[in-house]
């Protein structure tokens, strides 16, 4: 048996509910399998079919490396995809499993389909298959206190899904039992396909690697510009703001000579009062400078900021 499959069947067999019947194994670092647990033999029987087959053509097949960038694409288990349609969330493998075609990788997800079934409400929360039951089971269940749905469940056929890893290239391709057992029989045919794609999977990831550095390349240049049209306006709101911090400075001095200047005014013409006048306007051009304040000019240049000394 294949490296990836030897002992996982207990871990698989430890599962969650499901309403499709496809296991949901609580333990996430295994193979990228899913199936029912009816079918669950069968399913890594199909793996390890493909992967030695695979193995013995030269290509390592191996669970995707921690931090290799590597996306597991979405699978949809229905035997029909339908779009717009929920689907119950599946298991999903903590890492994708991975064929190495040269030094291309391919993801790889061996599942089992579900399909669209007929299910007889019974009581007791519990539906069955109406395919299941005979004529005189069903007339047991008579309407409108039973009645019939559709589910999707485990159908029994198992599919491959092959994609490319890497999220900038959407190749997927698909290979479907059209009945159970089948799938060892499509394995010769799976492997060429999946060699011959190698080629065409190096080119288009080669061109999206171009794609993906010319993109880098636009978005630094766009960044670069941001970045000095932003300095650019930066410097120009240091300018502006020196300019009017310079001229309410010189704004604040003329208005200190001036309120000086009508004080010294004051004072000479209270030199003419007679002495109780004097000492009472002396007195209130006092209280009148204590309540405007001394504007030092000098100071004020000296706190100022030109427009290279503002952050």
């Amino acid at each position: 048996m294949h490296p990836l499959l030897v002992g996982i069947k207990p871990f698989f067999e430890k599962t969650r509910d499901s309403e499709t019947g496809i296991l949901r194994p609580f333990k996430r670092l295994l193979v990228d399998v899913l199936s029912s647990k009816e079918r669950l033999d069968a399913a890594i029987g199909a793996a390890d079919k493909l992967f030695r087959t695979l193995t013995s053509r030269g290509h390592r097949v191996t669970i995707a490396p921690t931090g290799g960038q590597m996306r597991r694409a979405e699978v949809d288990l229905r035997e029909t995809p339908r779009k717009n349609h929920y689907q119950h969330s599946a298991w999903a493998p903590e890492r994708p499993t991975v064929v190495y075609i040269g030094d291309v990788p391919v993801g790889l997800t061996l599942f089992e389909m579900t399909e669209v079934v007929e299910m007889l409400y019974v009581g007791n929360s519990q539906y069955v298959p109406v395919r299941s039951l005979t004529p005189e089971q069903r007339r047991r269940y008579p309407e409108p206190r039973y009645w019939t749905t559709t589910k999707d469940l485990a159908a029994g056929r198992l599919c491959l899904q092959a994609y490319c890893p890497s999220w900038r290239v959407g190749w997927v391709k698909r290979w479907s039992e059209e009945k159970p057992g089948q799938f060892s029989s499509l394995v010769p045919g799976i492997v060429q396909e999946l060699e011959a794609a190698g080629p065409e999977l190096s080119a288009q990831l080669e061109a999206a690697r171009i794609r993906a550095e010319e993109e880098h390349r636009r978005w630094e240049d766009e960044q670069q510009r941001r970045r000095e049209a932003e300095e650019c306006a930066r410097q120009e709101k240091c300018r502006q703001d020196a300019r009017k911090d310079l001229l309410a400075a010189i704004a604040g001095w003329d208005d200190a000579r001036r309120i000086d200047a009508y004080f010294t005014e004051a004072a000479r013409a209270a030199e003419r009062l007679d002495v109780d006048e004097r000492h009472r306007l002396l007195g209130r051009i006092s209280l009148a400078k204590e309540l405007v304040g001394e504007s030092e000019p000098l100071e004020i240049l000296l706190q100022w900021k030109a427009p290279s000394e503002r952050n």
